[in-house]
């Protein structure tokens, strides 16, 4: 187990309604978790919260909210009341982050963005530069740029690549990514996902995860372990998330309820998810 979360609110300071409930979710080690659900319903907002980006957590009684280590786990509600150097420094050590928006710097050449985590964790500038060049290459990016390359030659596709290269570089326990294909062909997009789900495999201990955000139901279908669909009720107009509505890959494309057991095929899941976003 990775996280757990149970009758949650998500607020924003300036919203006088909740933008997503989390009624019941468990998120499991060592696995890609994606998170698929129409515009609107809470998808970055749940990042945002697990992410500890933004406080977004409305004090509910029975709330439980906890982020599973080794052997132990992290009250993230507690994390909130320790302050920003703390948060910052549990980031660093347990986050990385691939963005929608790239967030990268227009003032730093491709490589210097890329190696920026490298540099703050105590590589070398040679060490880092050899091992983003690397990276490079499994993104299918020019690894024999020059060092001073401006990040204003590359196209939106390149630039997403390059912030997923910075994410890679990085030492970290889990990975999220907010749309982080959205730029990109499908053969790059496939490629990009397809070294996450290798980083997953090659973990042995268990102690990388990865969850990510899309609106491409046939990527997720393709590589996730588990896919958790974000609903509205009628009555509602903020986004749930409840174990009703998470899936778990049994074999191949064979996919179980995780709170009914019902099982269904690829092309039985593929249509039920795609009524979500009718």
């Amino acid at each position: 187990m990775l996280f757990e979360v149970k009758n949650l609110y998500c607020k924003y300071p300036s919203s006088n309604a909740p933008v997503l409930y989390i009624e019941d979710l468990v998120i499991n080690s060592g696995a890609l978790t994606v998170f698929v659900g129409p515009s609107g319903v809470g998808k970055s907002t749940l990042l945002e919260t697990l992410g500890l980006m933004t406080n977004t957590i409305q004090k509910n009684h029975g709330c439980t909210f906890k982020l599973h280590t080794d052997n132990s786990h992290v009250d993230i509600n507690h994390l909130w009341s320790m302050g920003d150097y703390v948060l910052s420094k549990f980031r660093e050590s347990n986050y990385s982050f691939i963005f929608q928006n790239t967030n990268l710097f227009d003032n730093l050449s491709c490589i210097e963005n890329a190696f920026l985590p490298l540099l703050l964790n105590g590589h070398s500038i040679t060490e880092s530069i050899q091992i983003i060049r690397n990276i490079f290459t499994e993104l299918n990016l020019p690894d024999d740029i020059p060092l001073d390359y401006p990040i204003s030659k590359w196209s939106g596709g390149q630039r997403q690549r390059l912030s997923f290269a910075r994410a890679l570089s990085s030492s970290f326990r889990v990975l999220f990514a907010d749309e982080p294909t959205g730029n990109l062909d499908v053969g790059n997009a496939q490629n990009v996902i397809s070294i996450i789900k290798s980083k997953l495999s090659n973990d042995q201990s268990k102690s990388f995860s990865a969850i990510i955000v899309t609106h491409d139901i046939n990527l997720a279908l393709h590589f996730a372990d588990s896919i958790v669909v974000l609903h509205r009720t009628r009555d509602l107009d903020y986004g749930v998330i409840s174990m009703s509505h998470i899936f778990d890959r049994v074999d191949g494309n064979i996919w179980s309820n995780r709170l009914k057991n019902s099982v269904y095929t690829q092309d039985m899941f593929l249509s039920y998810l795609k009524g979500f976003f009718l």
